[in-house]
């Protein structure tokens, strides 16, 4: 008796030690490589959570993890390891896009040193600690027990709520003011991400944890009073975060309220007991709604500005893209090394499109890592679509897929949406929620041995 008590203690703090390290992701993630100091430390306190994880997990509950995501784990950041092994001049010599480099070298004596396969030797190790962030939440979230696993969506909702309230003192305290954490004061709602359309990401993906955090609670014995005033609340709150994102000003992210919102319907729907057509009806009232709210707010300059940005005719992203697309053919098919995208772009950016915007990304994350992980990495990502594509299947064909699979599903599928216009992955923290989408989902068929709650019914 002592001894399961003793286990049960360790768990119940391994769990607490993952939590902590999702909402350390969430509030300090966000910074990405302009504050490079923000990012180490925040790494560094991951790795510090993770090993302290590895102490009080139960040796039980570190065997219940699907093998599938111990390899996937490895194998994550396998490539840009890879890209910083110096290479014999015989190899390095031979990839694409190295002549000026080998050029450059001849004139110091150094053409035949041993270099390695990326041009950006602190941009791939910056890349190869995010992706070690990634394994080691994805690992760490596919130890979790059922109710544990709720306990971590309720963070994003949680920290997401934290980020509304401080981005509402970001658009109404006046420029320069002490909310603001990382940017000038550009009336954009940021919260604790640097960049805006993160922060719409951030609030997008909170309005589905909301309503699957009520889906788990609701399940539980609440009577009809209870539930009530559970269901009310998570309307309230959607829609305040609802606001949030128009306040971000992201275009994509008010578009994407488009798919956040019908599938926040889709996960309380077993609670309300409605059919799918009522499902239906459900959701296209909500978008009703949200719009309807966001035309009655119309006139505030706040809400005005966002939602005037639909008009704006000087998107660079297709020049962008052009420039990208020559960039990709000239390091194919093995890239030019993960994080090197800037110096690549710079080098081949056409003169006639050159301003005072500074171009840090692709805009296209799906174009960026063809050009940074050539051939290699883009097979990698189609094998991870098909290992999470296969799990799904299965759980669907055995009955396993659950409230949190769903949440997992549609929130992978709002960043794999997203990033074909943007780069959300390069945000640690919305790197965090995907390592926990990914966990959710390969980790279906294996609910911990040591779970203390009822499962769902």
């Amino acid at each position: 008796m002592m001894n399961l008590m003793r286990v049960s203690a360790r768990l119940r703090l391994s769990s607490m030690v993952v939590v902590a390290a999702l909402a350390v992701g969430l509030v300090c993630g966000g910074s990405g490589p302009r504050f490079p100091l923000v990012e180490a430390a925040c790494e560094t306190l991951f790795a510090g959570l993770f090993l302290v994880w590895l102490w009080f997990i139960p040796a039980g509950q570190l065997k219940s993890i699907n093998p599938k995501i111990v390899v996937v784990a490895l194998l994550v950041p396998l490539l840009p390891l890879a890209q910083m092994v110096p290479l014999p001049p015989s190899l390095w010599h031979g990839f694409p896009g190295r002549d000026i480099e080998r050029a450059s070298l001849a004139l110091i004596g150094q053409a035949d040193s041993w270099r390695p396969m990326t041009m950006s030797v602190s941009g791939t190790l910056r890349a190869l600690f995010s992706m070690i962030c990634f394994s080691g939440m994805m690992v760490m979230a596919a130890s979790l027990s059922r109710v544990a696993r709720t306990v971590l969506i309720g963070v994003v909702v949680i920290v997401a709520g934290a980020s509304l309230f401080l981005g509402a003192g970001q658009i109404t305290a006046g420029d320069n003011n002490v909310f603001r954490l990382y940017t000038e004061n550009t009336g954009w709602m940021t919260g604790f991400q640097a960049n805006h359309n993160s922060q719409a990401d951030v609030l997008l993906i909170a309005i589905m944890a909301a309503a699957a955090v009520i889906r788990a609670l609701a399940r539980r014995s609440f009577d009809r009073a209870r539930r009530a005033t559970l269901l009310a609340g998570g309307f309230v709150l959607a829609g305040c975060l609802s606001i949030g994102v128009v306040l971000s000003a992201s275009r994509a992210g008010m578009a994407l309220l488009g798919l956040a919102l019908p599938m926040a319907v889709i996960l309380i729907a077993p609670v309300l007991r409605l059919t799918w057509w009522r499902v239906a009806v459900v959701a296209l009232g909500g978008m009703l709604l949200a719009a309807g709210s966001v035309a009655l707010l119309y006139h505030n300059d706040n809400i005005g500005q966002a939602v005037n940005r639909f008009e704006s005719v000087t998107d660079l992203r297709p020049e962008i893209w052009k420039d990208a697309v020559f960039a990709m053919h000239q390091y194919a098919p093995v890239g030019s090394g993960m994080g090197s995208f800037l110096p690549i772009f710079q080098a081949v950016e056409r003169l006639n499109v050159v301003d005072d915007r500074y171009t840090n990304r692709a805009h296209n994350d799906y174009l960026e890592l063809a050009i940074e992980a050539g051939i290699p990495g883009m097979l990698g990502l189609a094998a991870m679509v098909g290992v999470v594509g296969w799990s799904l299947f299965r759980a669907v064909r055995l009955g396993l897929f659950r409230g949190e699979q769903l949440w997992a599903t549609a929130t992978l599928l709002l960043l794999a949406v997203h990033s074909v216009i943007d780069y959300p992955l390069r945000s640690l923290s919305l790197t965090c929620i995907a390592a926990v989408g990914v966990a959710f989902i390969l980790q279906y068929d294996r609910v911990p041995d040591m779970d203390f709650e009822a499962r769902e019914t």
